[in-house]
């Protein structure tokens, strides 16, 4: 399921073609159906989230190795225009891959809660 949305397929089929543009989701998968919009505005919270840890993380580790590698002359200054730009560029070009792990890691946990609930109902509560 995570291979399937790092390739910016639908985590449930993994089928081509859930983005309508570059960052832009399709209603629901054109395979399966699966629907891609929950409904809420901030659904994507968590996905702006993964999307920044993961180009700072990247950011870190290029520092670290650029660092170690020039350690007496580091150059300080392409360090900071270059980290700047490397960046934005990162939080925009890894946008997209982050929604799609963000729906398969929904999907996921949906699928086990489901499982979960119909395997130990709680009286008096409603089933799914």
């Amino acid at each position: 399921m995570l291979l399937r949305a790092m390739l910016r397929r639908c985590p449930n089929c993994g089928s081509r073609g859930i983005f309508a543009g570059y960052v832009a989701l399709r209603e629901r998968c054109p395979q399966c159906g699966l629907r891609l919009h929950r409904g809420e505005s901030d659904y994507f919270i968590g996905a702006y989230l993964l999307n920044l840890v993961a180009v700072e993380l990247l950011f870190a580790a290029l520092l670290a190795t650029i660092f170690v590698a020039t350690y007496p002359e580091t150059p300080w200054a392409l360090l900071q225009w270059g980290g700047l730009v490397l960046m934005l560029a990162g939080a925009v070009l890894c946008y997209p891959f982050s929604k799609a792990i963000w729906l398969a890691a929904e999907l996921k946990t949906s699928t086990w809660l489901v499982v979960w609930i119909s395997r130990f109902p709680v009286s008096g509560a409603t089933t799914l």
